[in-house]
């Protein structure tokens, strides 16, 4: 808290990579989580535009599939010539915003985030609508295959 006063932040993110039992072990007063949105994986350093074809030197929003079919939606910035790719399945804490019937707190709730962020990458206007409704009403989304990343298992 100290090294991010002196430098001028007064908030943050909690890092993707703590769980559950870590999460609670910090003071998260001034902090958001992301709660839904996918995981960047890699950062690359070559131009997937021009691998595939030839490079347009222009942004651009590209999809790479493996060997199982699994799908990889990638951002291309040309001018600094690197690539995001994220994971295949977005991650949700959804199901962590529910009560889990002990009392009226879920368990996203116990960890007293200031807030909550549901970051959007490649969803469509209604889905990117259905996810927020489903947030705000506290509702699970049981359609859309999704990740709960580390949260309640850790690093491995």
């Amino acid at each position: 808290m100290l090294f991010r006063s002196r430098w001028g932040y007064s908030r943050n993110t909690a890092s993707l990579e703590l769980n559950y039992r870590e999460l609670q072990k910090r003071d998260n007063r001034t902090s958001e989580i992301i709660v839904y949105g996918r995981a960047p994986m890699m950062l690359s350093a070559h131009c997937l535009k021009k691998t595939m074809d030839r490079c347009t030197h222009s942004d651009a929003r590209l999809v790479l599939k493996d060997r199982k079919g699994a799908r990889f939606p990638a951002e291309c910035h040309c001018v600094s010539c690197y690539n995001i790719i994220y994971n295949s399945l977005p991650s949700s804490l959804l199901k962590e915003h529910l009560s889990d019937g002990r009392d009226s707190l879920s368990p996203l709730d116990r960890l007293h985030f200031r807030s909550f962020r549901l970051q959007f990458t490649d969803e469509s206007g209604p889905l990117a609508s259905k996810i927020a409704t489903a947030f705000l009403e506290r509702r699970d989304l049981p359609d859309i295959e999704t990740t709960r990343g580390h949260f309640r298992r850790g690093v491995e």
